[in-house]
């Protein structure tokens, strides 16, 4: 809708352009009128109507740049990926342990924030919907702790 609209004003500086005499900036505007126009309706009966016409340069296009990608059906059945956070993806051989010391105010604040993510549902907490005999058992087969909120459940980075 905007295009249509600018395009119009184009024909309208086209036609102060032949007014004023300066044809060629006249002839080369209501030339980009013409394109532009051609391409707006292209666009509109591509994706308003199931129709095509003789004039719609795509096949030819596509054919010179070598037709369609293999695979890209494919693609379209594939699921996405999955959510990667902002600051990059780790195994745990990567990570650097940390301990944190926080007194009693700090750890107030702390509470405070994951109350309002998990109330703002921006951090699920559902233990990968596991049951608790599920989590026990997770513990001591893997020896390692179960997270309350998902695995690809990313907290907003500050």
């Amino acid at each position: 809708m905007v295009g249509f609209v600018g395009d119009w004003y184009l024909f309208y500086v086209a036609i102060r352009f032949f007014i004023n005499h300066a044809w060629l900036r006249g002839i080369l505007f209501l030339l980009a009128f013409v394109v532009i126009m051609y391409a707006i309706a292209m666009n509109v009966i591509y994706y308003f109507t199931n129709k095509t016409t003789k004039l719609d340069p795509s096949p030819k296009i596509e054919k010179l740049l070598g037709g369609r990608r293999v695979g890209e059906e494919q693609k379209k059945s594939q699921p996405t990926a999955p959510a990667i956070p902002a600051n990059g993806l780790f195994t745990n051989d990567q990570i650097l342990p940390a301990n944190i010391a926080l007194n009693e105010h700090e750890q107030a604040n702390l509470n405070r924030v994951i109350k309002q993510l998990i109330d703002q549902q921006l951090l699920i907490v559902d233990y990968n919907q596991m049951s608790e005999k599920d989590i026990i058992s997770y513990n001591r087969k893997e020896k390692k702790t179960s997270f309350s909120s998902q695995a690809r459940s990313n907290g907003p980075v500050f």
